[in-house]
Order: structure tokens, then sequence, then C-alpha cells
């Protein structure tokens, strides 16, 4: 995993309002998301919160942290930051708070009695993935416009026909034709898994290769 610092087009798109969500760690140790809005300034992050939040309690316990940010258009692109909060202080004039609803909707905070705090992430390490065309440089991988996951094992690649046809004939086809050939074979003495072999001449009922 890339360590800071980002390269450019990263930091380009960590410039822009993107939707993000923020990871922190409860005390047991499992993690605590929610959606964030969010700064970004020379290499660090700004968050901020209402005094009540959860994370906000988590993160005085346990400073570390991770913030993944989404492209609007099309969230296949994203990147993610994994750091350690290394500031944590109140926002009494609702500086912060009206910086990232500027940013975010053009307007300052609405709620001019709420009590802020404001802390800042700095990114360790970072990954991501772009749609083709390689949006981002360096510790990222390609994938898919076309509904290929980020978990896929090999980014960018789509299924090839004859992976298409191998996952098909391991579904089972529930189309009359289909259910009324199994039927024909298993009256015509095809065993079933495990009880032996078919008689000689029967015939195994195939697969359903119909596109689907």
């Amino acid at each position: 995993m890339p360590t800071v610092p980002v390269p450019n087009d990263v930091d380009e798109f960590l410039s822009r309002p993107n939707p993000a969500v923020v990871a922190t760690l409860r005390p047991d140790g499992s993690p605590h998301t929610v959606p964030t809005w969010y700064d970004w300034e020379d290499g660090r992050v700004l968050l901020n919160m209402d005094e009540s939040r959860l994370r906000l309690r988590f993160l005085r316990r346990d400073p570390r942290a991770a913030l993944t940010v989404l492209d609007e258009p099309s969230w296949y692109s994203h990147i993610s930051l994994i750091g350690r909060v290394v500031s944590i202080e109140e926002d009494p004039d609702l500086t912060d708070i009206d910086r990232l609803a500027v940013r975010y909707t053009g307007r300052p905070f609405r709620r001019r009695d709420a009590k802020r705090v404001s802390a800042w992430l700095e990114p360790e390490r970072w990954h991501g993935w772009s749609t083709p065309g390689g949006r981002f440089a360096g510790g990222t991988r390609s994938v898919s416009a076309r509904g290929s996951s980020p978990n896929a094992g090999t980014a960018g690649r789509t299924p090839g026909r004859g992976a298409k046809q191998s996952l098909s004939r391991r579904r089972r086809c529930n189309r009359a034709p289909c259910a009324r050939a199994r039927t024909l074979a298993r009256r015509s003495g095809v065993a079933r898994m495990g009880q032996g072999r078919p008689p000689p001449g029967a015939r195994r009922p195939s697969a359903c290769n119909r596109r689907r």
C-alpha cells in the first residue's frame, strides 16, 4: 500500500467535494463508519462533528481512522486514506463547519447554536481504484465500468465468452425444456452423484447454454 504524499491526480481528486465515509474504532475493536463532509489541505483531512457524536468519543480513545472518498459520478473511482487523527479541537465560532458547509452546499452551516468539534486526520497510507483510463497513478487498480467489482481478482478485466459459458453451466436452469430433460434423464437410468455410473447409452442432461 503506497505511503504519502499522494500523486498530483489523487490530490486533485481529494480537493473536490466528493462524498466520503469515515471509519473509526469502537472500544471492542469493531469498525464504526458514517458518511461525512471533509476538506483536503496540505496532505491532511479536516473533519468536523457535533460534540455528541460517537466517532468523536472513539477518536479520543483511539486516534486511528480511515476516510474513503467516492467519485460522485461513479463510485468505482475512489480513494481510501488510512492514518491517525493528530488534532482534536473545539470549533466555537463554527469556522470549520462553515468551511465544510460552503464547500458542499454553497452556504454556511445553518445551526448556529451547534457545538462542533474539528479533527485533523493525517494519512500514512492510501490506496484507490479508478475507472478505465487510469484516473489515478500509483497504488491503484483499474476496474471495468460494466459492473466488475473492485473485489475481483483481476481489475479491469471482464469475463470472456468462455468464462460466461462456464458460469452458465454452473447455474441450474429451471426453464421447462431443461427441467423435462432432467426428468427424462433420471427416468432413463442416469445415476445420481455417488450412486454409480449411468447405464450404457444413457444421456446425462446437459446444461442450458442459452444466453441469459
